[in-house]
């Protein structure tokens, strides 16, 4: 969305700023969001539920890619699970101690993010005719507007 900060920005920083990056196992299925559009128009009249996506990515292949993006391609080090979950363990010991609760208890979220969570989006492309390819140039204007510097409007 023109004029707002991508929710990626955290992210595209850590890769940024980190001479190593580290990344769960696991990874998901990602799309475009021209292609959740088309996906959208397509579902009017449809009944059922869909699985929509473009590409299913390892972790270190999306983290890979972003940091290629950022003009200078790091290595993506995938920890192994248990230091994952002993990770979000002290994170969610710390916010018991502040007093902080998530809205995602992060242990049980570690088993999220360390499955692949992949599936075939070919059925839903069918019944659903939206289309495929364009990941990497939807992941790097995505980038683009994560590094960008906003700029003052001149009213």
């Amino acid at each position: 969305m023109p004029g707002r900060v991508p929710l990626w920005k955290p992210l595209v920083s850590y890769v940024r700023s980190t001479p190593l990056v580290f990344c769960p196992r696991g990874g998901t299925n990602c799309i475009s969001v021209q292609h959740v559009a088309e996906a959208v128009v397509g579902a009017v009249g449809h009944n059922g539920l869909f699985l929509v996506g473009d590409e299913n990515l390892s972790w270190n292949d999306l983290l890979g890619r972003i940091s290629s993006l950022t003009g200078r391609r790091k290595p993506v080090v995938a920890l192994p699970d248990w230091s994952v979950r002993l990770g979000a363990v002290i994170l969610r010991t710390l916010h018991t101690l502040q007093g902080r609760e998530s809205g995602l208890d992060p242990v049980e979220f570690i088993k999220v993010q360390t499955a692949e969570t992949f599936f075939d989006p070919s059925p839903a492309r069918t019944a659903l005719g939206f289309g495929a390819g364009g990941l990497d140039n939807a992941i790097a204007a995505t980038v683009s507007a994560c590094t960008a510097k906003r700029q003052k409007s001149s009213a």
